[in-house]
């Protein structure tokens, strides 16, 4: 994260020993999920600027303390802008790659 705090993300199948290197995590927006402000499995929280409501899709733009993250959601996503959350990766879903941008 900006300033250098550490997160703690969940991944299946990523390497377990990353010493204290410095890591890279990508995930695609249709494997984050959102869950209610102060949720304790939430990998990060946040407040939603902008919905995007596409017929069968809703795109999401959060801000959160690592940036801003994309998450697609189904149409029917319940998330309002301006309402706080907590986002969620999908842990079989977590890419981890390592300062040099090779898969860990």
């Amino acid at each position: 994260l900006p300033g250098g705090h550490p997160i703690t993300v969940k991944t299946r199948g990523a390497p377990q020993k990353t010493g204290n290197a410095p890591v890279e995590v990508g995930i695609r927006p249709e494997h984050v999920r959102l869950v209610g402000a102060g949720d304790p499995t939430a990998s990060l929280p946040g407040t939603v600027q902008l919905l995007e409501r596409l017929g069968n899709a809703t795109i999401m733009y959060v801000d959160t303390p690592a940036g801003q993250i994309v998450v697609q959601d189904d149409g029917d996503a319940a998330a309002h802008t301006g309402e706080n959350v907590g986002v969620l990766f999908d842990p079989a879903r977590v890419h981890v790659f390592t300062a040099d941008a090779r898969a860990a």
